[in-house]
């Protein structure tokens, strides 16, 4: 099955809206995924005035950036069917990627996917914040840290077994001549 989304013509802001695409409907350009290349792309194609289908195969928009919902009883019920339950029933939400995105706050931002929202005009409120936290099995009772290199390395020591910190430096020795571009 796969689902297909329309994005309009763009005015100052840009909206996604869920369509039944009919096959007599035509479009400017056709994106394959909706992940965050996808719909970085759709989007900027449909501020600048390009009339844009994004078509998915999964059931949930995102791709590795999306959530979803477990009942109780382990099964994943998806989002849109989650709106029309009611009663809603209990469910653990989980994150499918990555659930810590940095540098959006400050307008000149070197992450990119910051610029997509600037160049579409369509920026949230951005939340800016000083501490994290994660409940893990070796954690359950969960932690919350300041942000920063040596609470990170507390973390380490905390919860990483015996060599967590020796390891973590030496993967850190290797990858930075990478970081330098080197």
């Amino acid at each position: 099955t796969t689902h297909a989304f329309s994005l309009p013509r763009a005015t100052r802001r840009t909206r996604l809206r869920a369509a039944a695409v009919e096959a007599v409907e035509e479009f400017d350009v056709v994106v394959i995924g909706s992940g965050i290349g996808g719909l970085s792309c759709a989007s900027l194609l449909a501020a600048a005035g390009r009339e844009v289908c994004v078509l998915e195969a999964h059931y949930e928009l995102g791709g590795c950036a999306h959530e979803y919902d477990v009942d109780l009883d382990g099964k994943t019920i998806p989002s849109e069917k989650l709106k029309t339950m009611d009663p809603r029933p209990p469910t653990f939400k989980f994150e499918a990627g990555p659930s810590l995105y940095s540098g959006f706050s400050p307008d000149r931002s070197p992450n990119p996917l910051k610029h997509v929202y600037q160049m579409i005009g369509e920026e949230p409120e951005w939340i800016t914040y000083d501490k994290w936290g994660a409940y893990l099995p070796e954690a359950p009772e969960g932690y919350e840290l300041s942000i920063g290199a040596e609470n990170f390395l507390e973390i380490l020591r905390r919860y990483g077994g015996p060599t967590a910190v020796a390891d973590w430096n030496k993967l850190a020795e290797v990858l930075r001549p990478l970081a330098k571009g080197r």
